[in-house]
């Protein structure tokens, strides 16, 4: 069957059924030294013809690592689309989403490219419907102090933001309108190297006015924060 939203008319104009969005997983590599991530028998909920999962990404990294750029992801075989990503430029923590039409499997394989090795990898999965093209309605991202920017938003949609920050200081994370679903620690170790990272992601759905967002995380040193409309 055609993906949905690929031949839809009008960009943004629901043929698909309503907007939905679940959290479903997150899972953690550490150690990998790689450019190249596979995560094995991750949940991705109920199969379904209009099933699209949406994958939020983070690379992790020492020093001895400077990978920049998610270059590609699939998800239980399906390419996604890398719909939003931004880097620190200390080089120590890569935020990206990618989006994935994936009407088959419960369980299956995420795998996660970057343009060089990186230390850790860490992802988290959202089931969504509804959808009509893999591309946002909006997105954002963050690496300031700051670490807040404004989305534009459906009336029937969603919003998902996922961030990190390299600790010495290691406090909990707190989100500003939107909801948050995940917030822990990663320590990421790399030979005699080794640093801690707070990953947090969180989610909410829109009735079409702009949404301020705003992440408090740790010390907010190497911080990257990206977000995007649906």
């Amino acid at each position: 069957m055609p993906i949905p939203g690929v031949f839809a008319p009008h960009a943004y104009v629901n043929t698909f059924g309503p907007r939905t969005l679940s959290f479903v997983t997150t899972d953690y590599i550490d150690g990998e030294e790689d450019s190249s991530c596979s995560f094995t028998g991750v949940s991705l909920s109920t199969a379904a013809s209009n099933r699209w999962i949406i994958v939020g990404i983070l690379g992790l990294m020492t020093n001895e690592y400077t990978a920049s750029t998610i270059t590609s992801c699939t998800v239980n075989g399906y390419p996604a689309s890398i719909v939003v990503q931004d880097v620190h430029g200390g080089d120590k923590a890569i935020a990206g989403i990618a989006v994935a039409y994936c009407p088959t499997g419960t369980t299956g394989t995420i795998v996660v490219n970057f343009n060089s090795a990186i230390d850790s990898c860490h992802i988290a999965v959202w089931k969504a419907t509804g959808l009509v093209r893999y591309a946002p309605y909006d997105s954002n991202t963050d690496t300031s102090g700051t670490m807040t920017f404004s989305l534009n938003t459906l009336s029937d949609g969603f919003i998902i933001g996922i961030g990190t920050s390299d600790d010495t200081f290691i406090g909990s994370s707190t989100w500003t309108n939107l909801t948050e679903r995940y917030d822990t620690t990663k320590a990421v170790v790399t030979g005699v190297r080794s640093s801690s990272h707070t990953v947090t992601g969180a989610d909410t759905t829109t009735s079409g006015s702009p949404v301020t967002i705003t992440l408090s995380i740790g010390n907010q040193d190497d911080r990257v924060l990206v977000a995007a409309s649906f």
